[in-house]
């Protein structure tokens, strides 16, 4: 019983919480045109950048991201602000009448944990649903300051390697490469580069 309370109460604040930022952030920059999110993980967060990059060609500036990964937006010259992305946000987005979409890229297949992928470039698809049409590019933006990228930087020639993505919150087969072909990569370039190996402690070892 009391730990059902206090797990009730720590959603009551982690609401109040988000619901404070949302309401602190609109009032700091102004109420953005447009507002988009994805129901996803890091990777499909930071494909919304393409998005606001896209509408900021086409005239657009006052752009936000419903995101539960701010860090990924926090230098981006393309993005007005950056919201929680709960209920509260959407509900004051529809308050103030702003257009907030969820962006996606295909139909999700559970039992088989892959995406039904469209005929073309997921970004593609992404900015078709954003009512974004002509031509667009097709790579994701993330802005670093020149600390975050010396702090990254460990060696002169170096290559960040993944050997699974088993680990990941939504984790697929069908994104294998498998371990023992990231190996002979290693094996093959190791005298040319130095590899770094980012992922998670469960991920295989590489050489």
């Amino acid at each position: 019983m009391i730990k059902t309370v206090v797990k009730q109460i720590g959603r009551l604040e982690w609401k109040l919480r988000q619901s404070l930022r949302a309401g602190s952030t609109l009032l700091a920059v102004g109420v953005p045109d447009r507002a988009f999110g994805f129901d996803g993980g890091i990777g499909d967060n930071l494909l919304c950048s393409v998005v606001a990059r896209e509408l900021r060609k086409r005239g657009e500036s006052r752009i936000s991201i419903l995101t539960g990964y701010p860090q990924l937006f926090w230098h981006n010259p393309d993005i007005h602000s950056f919201l929680p992305d709960s209920g509260f946000s959407r509900a004051l987005l529809a308050q103030l009448k702003v257009p907030a979409t969820y962006l996606t890229y295909g139909r999700h297949v559970i039992a088989e944990r892959r995406d039904v992928l469209p005929p073309y470039h997921i970004i593609v698809e992404m900015c078709q649903r954003a009512s974004i049409r002509g031509e667009v590019e097709v790579r994701p933006y993330l802005t670093l300051t020149p600390e975050e990228l010396k702090g990254g930087r460990l060696s002169e020639k170096q290559v960040a390697i993944q050997s699974s993505g088993m680990s990941a919150q939504f984790a697929m087969n069908v994104k294998e490469w498998f371990p023992d072909r990231f190996e002979k990569v290693v094996d093959v370039l190791r005298g040319r580069f130095d590899f770094v190996q980012i992922g998670a402690r469960e991920d295989p070892p590489l050489k």
